[in-house]
C-alpha cells in the first residue's frame, strides 16, 4: 500500500506510491476478470479481498487467481449459506473458546481465542472448523476503521496449554 513506500522527499514518495497503487489496481482488475470468467459468484468479492490474495502471491496475477479460486471452492463447501448459523456451532460456543472483545486503541476489533479450553478428545472436528470460521466471520463483520482495508486484532491465549489440547494434525487434514 502507499504508506509502505519509502523515499527521501515527500514529493517523490507521493508520485511513486501513486504509481504502485495504480499498478496494483491494474493487477486486481486483471485478477478479477480471470476469476469471474471461471466462477461468476466471485463478482461480489471486493477489491480489498482480491488485493490480499494478490499480495500473498507477490502480485503474481495467475498464482493469486488460482489461490483465490481454491479459497472460493473451500468457502462454498464449508459455508454453503454464506454464513454459519449459531445452531451449527452451538456445542463449541457453549465451551466459550472465542470472545469478540470490543476494540483496541486503533479501533480494530479484537477477538480472543482461549486455546486452553480446547480438548481434542472432546469435540467434533467439522463443528470445530466451522466455529473457527464463524469466529473470524463475526470479527470481520465488525465495522472497519476509517481509511482501513482489513485491520483486526486477535489474541490466542495459550496459558496452561497442554498436549491434550493440541489438535494440529487433525486440522491439517
Amino acid at each position: 500500500m502507499g504508506s509502505s513506500c519509502r523515499h527521501e522527499n515527500e514529493a517523490e514518495k507521493v508520485v511513486s506510491c501513486y504509481e504502485v497503487d495504480k499498478i496494483e489496481q491494474n493487477r486486481v482488475d486483471s485478477m478479477r476478470s480471470i476469476i469471474e470468467a471461471k466462477d461468476p459468484s466471485a463478482k461480489v468479492t471486493d477489491d480489498a479481498t482480491l488485493r490480499r490474495f494478490l499480495r500473498a502471491r507477490d502480485l503474481n496475477v495467475e498464482k493469486a487467481s488460482q489461490l483465490f479460486l481454491k479459497y472460493l471452492k473451500w468457502r462454498q463447501a464449508l459455508v454453503p449459506l454464506g454464513y454459519i448459523p449459531e445452531s451449527e456451532v452451538s456445542n463449541e460456543l457453549r465451551k466459550k473458546k472465542i470472545y469478540i472483545q470490543g476494540f483496541d486503541k486503533q479501533r480494530r476489533p479484537i477477538e480472543v481465542i482461549l486455546a486452553a479450553r480446547h480438548y481434542a478428545s472432546d469435540r467434533d472436528l467439522e463443528e470445530f472448523k466451522r466455529m473457527i470460521v464463524y469466529g473470524f466471520d463475526k470479527l470481520c463483520a465488525r465495522p472497519p476503521r476509517k481509511n482501513s482495508e482489513d485491520d483486526c486484532t486477535w489474541n490466542n491465549a495459550y496459558s496452561i496449554f497442554a498436549a491434550c489440547q493440541q489438535d494440529r494434525r487433525r486440522l491439517s487434514s
